[in-house]
């Protein structure tokens, strides 16, 4: 019986979460600001967690970074900014052709955990 794996987190996303564990001083403090276990951190930091990483590195990048780069606007964004164009229904778009492109480059962008792709996404630092 075959195993499936999935990917660590990013070196991006696990330097955000070393540097948050050490202003905090604790794995247990940023997991808390997370919502996440402290096992959950625990294991992301030494590379040994066990399931899809996405998530838990959306919630890292939306917690800890200071921007993410947007590939459909080509700049940076808060990731509160990104995560609310992101998650918003076709419905709520103005109708106008951009905002309806911009949901749609938004459901397949590497940003999205949602998204096949949503594993290598970048911080505006490393863009």
């Amino acid at each position: 019986m075959r195993v499936k794996t999935y990917p660590q987190l990013d070196g991006e996303a696990l330097a955000l979460l070393q540097a948050r564990v050490a202003t905090l001083g604790s794995k247990a403090a940023a997991a808390r600001e997370l919502g996440v276990s402290r096992t959950a951190v625990s294991s992301a930091l030494s590379g040994s967690y066990v399931g899809d990483t996405k998530h838990l590195r959306a919630k890292i990048v939306e917690a800890f970074a200071d921007q993410v780069f947007c590939p459909h606007l080509d700049r940076a964004l808060a990731p509160t900014t990104c995560k609310t164009f992101r998650e918003r229904d076709i419905g709520a778009c103005t109708g106008s052709r951009d905002d309806v492109k911009h949901w749609q480059a938004c459901q397949g962008c590497p940003q999205n955990p949602a998204s096949r792709s949503g594993a290598g996404v970048r911080t505006a630092e490393a863009a």
